[in-house]
């Protein structure tokens, strides 16, 4: 029959896991038989796939257990801190209040949480305190609790822990003593250091006259003239603004404090160890600070060679005397490395916050021409502004 050629001429086969159904030449359909195919690596996929199905709930539940215990351990720290939204695993609150610095960071959460509040900036915890009298009350009535400054990961692998800005305890206590007092016998807040600062003004107002009232960027010649003064009291002399190597730590101060408060900055706190196997901005920054320390130290050793170590001129040759009186006492943290960091934070702390006072006048000066009209009714049409006349500039201070 026609069926029964079809059956001699097709052979069919229908497969699945592990078993076949044949259908063979000159049997009915009710003679099938099914026959396993125990085919090895099938039972292998199938038991690595099994395998992987367990550890990944294994992981889970962990994963599970370690979120609750994170959970319990953050509610039960919170009892004893300031209010502030719920920190996460790795990134803390920065969810809140996000992963750069703005004009109002600090200040949106005190609608909320008040003038004193708790942050997290992944693992590590922050109380910020808001408002003048609110921080007034807290250092004067807590100053020992508070001398010490915070430990951030990127600053710290900035200044080592050393100098006076990244350092704690005795160490900041020598470095801010060696520091005041040097800067102290060398005018500083006295009349001595006003000429020298005087003459750098005149040498900026000539730059200035020089554009013939074309405009220009006051930035350069500004931070020029700042950074000069600070060499002078550390070095005991000027660099040229032409000078490669001046220019060469200028440039690297600025690419740090631009750093500093960026997404960057804030990624290298949460993840640091993570972040140094990475390039980016943070390793420009570090590199930049690795050029300033350098430069100190050229510095240092130029006063080595030379003999005015017993008549100190500047702040390296009064360091490097101190070095010398307390060379035998084992609790000395006077040392080439720390003079080299206190120098740098000379830098870091004088040049942009002048250079920022320095420019918001010369905006407040532009926009208001009136105000130098109340100058010269207040001291004179002098060519030179003294210290001593700010007594009578309160119109200008006001501002």
């Amino acid at each position: 029959s026609t069926t029964n050629e079809a059956e001699h001429q097709h052979h069919v086969a229908i497969c699945i896991p592990s078993m076949e159904y044949i259908k063979q030449e000159g049997k009915k359909a009710s003679d099938k038989r099914i026959q396993p195919s125990l085919d090895p690596q099938v039972r292998i996929k199938e038991k690595k796939a099994r395998k992987m199905m367990a550890v990944g709930t294994i992981l889970f539940v962990l994963l599970l257990a370690l979120l609750i215990l994170f959970f319990l351990r953050q509610l039960w720290i919170q009892r004893h801190l300031p209010p502030g939204p719920l920190a996460l695993p790795l990134i803390g609150t920065l969810w809140a209040y996000g992963l750069w610095f703005r004009e109002d960071y600090f200040r949106k959460p005190v609608k909320r949480y008040g003038n004193i509040y708790t942050m997290w900036v992944g693992p590590q915890l922050l109380v910020v305190l808001s408002g003048f009298k609110t921080v007034k009350e807290v250092m004067t009535s807590f100053p020992e609790e508070f001398s010490d400054r915070s430990e951030d990961a990127f600053m710290t692998a900035l200044g080592k822990k050393m100098g006076i800005v990244f350092s704690n305890g005795h160490i900041w206590k020598e470095q801010r003593h060696i520091g005041i007092t040097s800067l102290r016998k060398l005018g500083l807040g006295k009349k001595s250091i006003e000429h020298q600062i005087e003459d750098t003004a005149q040498t900026l107002v000539e730059t200035f006259k020089k554009t013939k009232g074309q405009p220009f960027d006051p930035s350069i010649p500004v931070i020029n003239a700042v950074s000069n003064i600070i060499c002078s009291l550390s070095f005991g002399h000027q660099f040229a603004p032409e000078d490669k190597s001046f220019q060469k730590l200028i440039q690297a101060l600025e690419i740090i404090v631009k750093f500093t408060g960026s997404f960057f900055h804030m990624m290298f706190v949460v993840f640091p160890r993570l972040m140094s196997y990475f390039p980016g901005p943070h390793k420009k920054a570090l590199a930049a600070m690795e050029l300033i320390v350098s430069f100190a130290k050229q510095e240092i050793e130029k006063h080595k060679e030379s003999s005015s170590l017993h008549e100190p001129q500047d702040f390296i040759d009064h360091y490097l005397l101190q070095m010398e009186k307390s060379r035998n006492d084992p609790n000395s943290t006077y040392n080439e490395g720390n003079l080299a960091q206190c120098i740098v934070d000379f830098f870091a702390a004088g040049t942009q916050t002048t250079l920022a006072t320095l420019m918001w006048a010369l905006l407040l000066l532009t926009n208001h021409p009136d105000i130098q009209g109340e100058r010269n009714l207040g001291c004179g049409n002098k060519a030179r502004l003294r210290f001593y006349n700010i007594q009578k500039l309160f119109e200008i201070l006001s501002y």
